[in-house]
């Protein structure tokens, strides 16, 4: 794949949750978004398994300091989280902690791979909370979000979309070159 005759940055991810991201939203990358890139709607998944589609993940108080920690953030005792910014696909871009010293702001990107790539799914989140000691976020989708989505793709193959079709709708004016 090339854009304006330079290879793509190819990513792809598990599960989009309904809607791709761009790379600052899913990645925090810096920089300008690639223009290739954007957020790409897509129909309900029937394929995806429920626990991608629907998630909900518990997380005790002392990983999650853990985890701001490794970011170099400290805020005390937790005591609260919110969603600050969201992107153009509904994802938390920026998160605010609330603790006994303070208040911090990190990038929801940034703070799941701390925290877990696996076990905080996706930063498309329903919800956010601190409650018994534990941070509970509720989502959807499973990766960082940015270009291909492996369970949409497989749902579009299944309804008979080509694989370039496909490759096209997740990376926008590209052009696919053979090169042997």
């Amino acid at each position: 794949m090339v854009y304006n005759g330079d290879y793509v940055k190819g990513w792809f991810h598990s599960y989009s949750g309904g809607k791709t991201a761009t790379a600052k939203e899913g990645l925090d990358a810096k920089g300008e978004n690639p223009p290739y890139l954007r957020s790409v709607a897509l129909p309900d998944n029937q394929y995806v398994p429920k626990d991608l589609k629907n998630w909900e993940a518990t997380f005790p108080l002392t990983d999650v300091k853990e985890a701001l920690e490794y970011l170099g953030v400290r805020v005390g005792e937790i005591e609260s989280v919110k969603i600050s910014e969201k992107g153009p696909s509904g994802r938390a871009t920026r998160l605010v902690f609330r603790g006994s010293s303070g208040e911090k702001e990190v990038s929801a990107a940034q703070f799941r791979l701390a925290i877990g790539p696996v076990r905080l799914r996706s930063t498309l989140l329903d919800d956010i909370r601190i409650e018994g000691g534990n941070l509970i976020a509720k989502g959807s989708g499973f990766g960082h979000g940015v270009g291909l989505s492996q369970w949409d793709t497989y749902m579009l193959a299944k309804e008979g979309e080509s694989a370039e079709d496909i490759v096209r709708r997740f990376f926008q004016g590209i052009e696919i070159k053979r090169i042997w």
